[in-house]
């Protein structure tokens, strides 16, 4: 495949042949995600998604600090969602839905300030990690976490410092807690979802005024 500077579709490389953005959207692409992507140092865009992988998500992955965009949303990926993608202060968006990814990403605590697109949806995330997960992201846009099994309690920081939350979805999980008083000041929400849960109270008329 040719190297083309600029490139939506293809190879995106600067003018030194160093990659900088990697999609490879049609190519009915299939196997396992190479461990040597985690050797292109100047990569800042990685965009496989839809397509056939399966294994595991190469933990190197997030030691590239120039990485910007993660998306392997909608492949057959297993295993843990690396550590090292939430400690990694230039990634923007993290796209992994529709895998069967579970939770070693709750283990420690995150790095993301300029976080904005956080989509782990129809996963298997499981028990929330209170300790470790607070919502206090300032930068995040939209988080999906809908049909993750996820169990456990929203941690009561949630929404605290979530001024720029436009979307917030966890539906089809079992998470339980009287949820709506902890994102009252997410003044920019629009699009909330909590079915098949187990919250209780009521939701502010005032949700989302900004």
């Amino acid at each position: 495949m040719a190297v083309v500077p600029g490139l939506k579709s293809g190879v995106a490389s600067t003018k030194r042949q160093r990659v900088v953005a990697l999609a490879l959207p049609n190519f009915q692409l299939q196997g396992t995600i190479s461990h040597s992507l985690a050797n292109l140092s100047f990569l800042r865009e990685l965009n496989l998604g839809n397509y056939f992988f399966h294994g595991d998500i190469p933990y190197g992955l997030g030691n590239l600090r120039r990485l910007q965009v993660i998306n392997f949303r909608n492949n057959k990926l297993q295993g843990s969602i690396p550590t090292s993608l939430f400690q990694h202060e230039r990634i923007r968006v993290i796209s992994l839905a529709f895998n069967k990814l579970n939770s070693e990403m709750w283990k420690g605590p995150w790095n993301v300030p300029e976080l904005r697109v956080l989509d782990l949806s129809n996963n298997n995330l499981g028990l929330f990690h209170q300790n470790y997960w607070g919502f206090n992201i300032s930068s995040l846009e939209y988080i999906a976490f809908t049909a993750n099994n996820l169990t456990g309690r929203i941690p009561a920081t949630t929404g605290r410092n979530l001024p720029n939350l436009i979307a917030f979805y966890l539906g089809l999980n079992q998470l339980e807690e009287e949820f709506a008083k902890y994102i009252t000041n997410a003044s920019r929400l629009y699009g909330l979802v909590l079915a098949r849960n187990f919250f209780t109270g009521i939701i502010p008329a005032n949700l989302g005024d900004s």
